[in-house]
């Protein structure tokens, strides 16, 4: 394996620790995708606090050399988002990126941006380990967010989320449009404005595994409404056939519910059940318009079976109309703390549509699968070559 070293402010090649290379430098990256081409790499950023954005270039990776971005140490690498900077896209892109893992990388600062980290286009196995995402009020949309349809096998690993956005349209995580194969292990998840962990729109194949999520209750002030933990929602603003979707059929407005979730072993923790707000640990949320070929929105005697029925009925009905196959729904060995709802589904007819008859949330927990068969992915193998 060969190291390179990256500091804020370094003039050398990057080839030996005393000579570190500027970490914004296209040049030195280029040398990095070069040296891919024979052997795994290592890039080391020396302690410090990098105060602009880290500009990787589009393509980086190997097809069977793994890239490895990593504090020099557990705790010394701050990525700041400084508080006067215009708004920013993301702090860290990767697009178009395979196989490269990002360790021991600590992100905070009070500027405003849309992601910290986004990883989009045909971008596939990315591991963060060990990172830190902190005071960020100034998120738009995710402290990290994996989005599109060709992006796949992404995974969090011991990472911590804290204190992120000012309002509820800012997530700890927000994925969204497609993705496949989000993995979430052992990661800690407090305060957010807005949802902790975010599936929006198909994104599929998920594990969220041996993570706890604590809502004080207290930011961003004191009596702040409690949001879900997880949530898989469809925000279907765009009616079928209208001006802006003429085309009834096919349209990148309409979304969809994904339908495998593996959400095992997590600890669920609102710790002040009195505040106003949705305490779902784990929620289906459906708001807008019915998509193409789904009946999203429920009638008062559908609304009834979803509340009454049987376990048949109930499963039958969520498939049939919104193509959510409870087989496929794994959830085990979680312990809740004042949560109002374990896993549920909801439906409201937001954006202008008209009601049919029934609108709220549903438990939905006893129709999960709650066997325990399928594990989270192991990421010794790969890690193994990093920091020990």
């Amino acid at each position: 394996m060969r190291t390179f070293y990256v500091s804020p402010s370094g003039t050398g090649t990057g080839s030996q620790i005393n000579e570190p290379a500027l970490y914004t430098s296209s040049d030195f990256w280029e040398v990095v995708q070069a040296a891919l081409s024979t052997e795994p790499v290592i890039v080391r950023f020396l302690d410090g606090t990098y105060d602009a954005p880290v500009d990787l270039p589009s393509g980086l990776g190997h097809e069977t050399h793994w890239l490895f971005l990593a504090g020099n140490s557990p705790d010394g690498t701050v990525l700041r988002v400084p508080p006067d900077p215009p708004f920013e896209e993301a702090r860290l892109q990767l697009a178009d990126c395979q196989n490269i893992v990002l360790q021991h990388l600590h992100f905070t600062g009070g500027g405003r941006l849309r992601y910290v980290t986004r990883i989009s286009g045909t971008s596939h196995d990315i591991i963060f380990d060990s990172c830190t995402f902190i005071n960020l009020p100034g998120v738009a949309n995710g402290a990290t967010g994996v989005l599109g349809e060709d992006v796949h096998h992404v995974t969090y690993q011991q990472c911590r989320f804290e204190t992120i956005g000012s309002d509820s349209g800012a997530h700890m995580m927000y994925h969204a449009n497609n993705s496949r194969y989000i993995n979430v292990v052992n990661c800690t998840f407090k305060d957010c404005s807005g949802e902790y962990v975010r599936f929006r729109n198909n994104v599929d194949f998920c594990h969220v595994t041996g993570c706890s999520f604590i809502c004080t209750g207290l930011y961003p002030e004191e009596g702040a409404e409690s949001r879900p933990f997880i949530s898989m929602p469809v925000l279907n603003d765009c009616e079928p056939g209208s001006e802006r979707c003429p085309d009834p059929e096919n349209h990148s407005q309409y979304e969809y519910f994904g339908t495998h979730y593996v959400i095992a072993r997590n600890h669920f923790v609102y710790q002040t059940p009195s505040n106003p707000g949705e305490r779902n640990a784990v929620h289906f949320k459906h708001q807008g318009f019915d998509p193409p070929k789904r009946n999203h929105l429920m009638t008062k005697p559908e609304g009834e079976i979803l509340q009454q029925g049987d376990m048949t009925e109930r499963k039958h009905l969520l498939k049939s109309h919104c193509n959510i196959d409870m087989e496929n729904v794994r959830a085990y060995d979680n312990r809740h703390e004042n949560v109002a709802r374990t896993v549920a589904f909801g439906s409201f007819a937001t954006y202008g549509a008209e009601s049919k008859g029934w609108e709220g949330y549903v438990d939905i927990d006893d129709l999960v699968i709650a066997d325990p068969v399928i594990q989270a992915p192991q990421l010794e193998t790969v890690l193994s070559f990093v920091l020990q």
